[in-house]
């Protein structure tokens, strides 16, 4: 009787499901330094690309295939080809002579960072004098498969009092 409980328990305890494995590890925390500067490195390539005024490369230098971007006194717009048009039509009325980036922080949680910043650009229309602006703004950036950071989300204003 002993071996038939004994082999019955035997049988039972080989019939059970295995433990479940353990749960996957979360990936390590982004390091905000590293991420700060990979932001920074971005924006450069930006400002340059600004510069040398081709709405590709503009668009190239930091942007996400789905970004969203929100300029002032200019309609929303959505990925690339809007994104670049937007870029040509702004660069049809005015070259950009320069563009300085300052971010003031760069908050990160996960695939994603918030930088607040501002900029200083100046502007040559087509026709008349030099323009100088302020902006501030806000951007959201992912993390890419590549490990690089891309603009998902950029909203910037002027700093000037409306109508000026």
């Amino acid at each position: 009787m002993k071996r038939s409980f004994l082999a019955l328990v035997l049988l039972a305890v080989s019939c059970a499901p295995p433990p479940p494995p353990p749960p996957p590890a979360a990936p390590p925390a982004p390091d905000p330094v590293a991420v700060r500067q990979a932001i920074d490195a971005t924006n450069a390539r930006f400002a340059a690309a600004l510069v040398k005024g081709d709405p590709a490369e503009i668009f190239a230098s930091a942007y996400a295939d789905d970004v969203v971007v929100l300029m002032p006194d200019a309609p929303k717009a959505t990925g690339k080809d809007a994104v670049s048009a937007l870029f040509a039509g702004m660069l049809k009325e005015a070259a950009v002579k320069s563009v300085v980036f300052k971010t003031d922080d760069v908050l990160v949680g996960g695939d994603l960072a918030v930088e607040t910043g501002s900029a200083q650009l100046t502007m040559q229309p087509a026709k008349g004098k030099e323009i100088a602006q302020s902006i501030k703004y806000v951007t959201v950036w992912r993390k890419q498969a590549d490990g690089s950071w891309k603009i998902v989300r950029d909203i910037s204003n002027n700093n000037a009092p409306p109508g000026k």
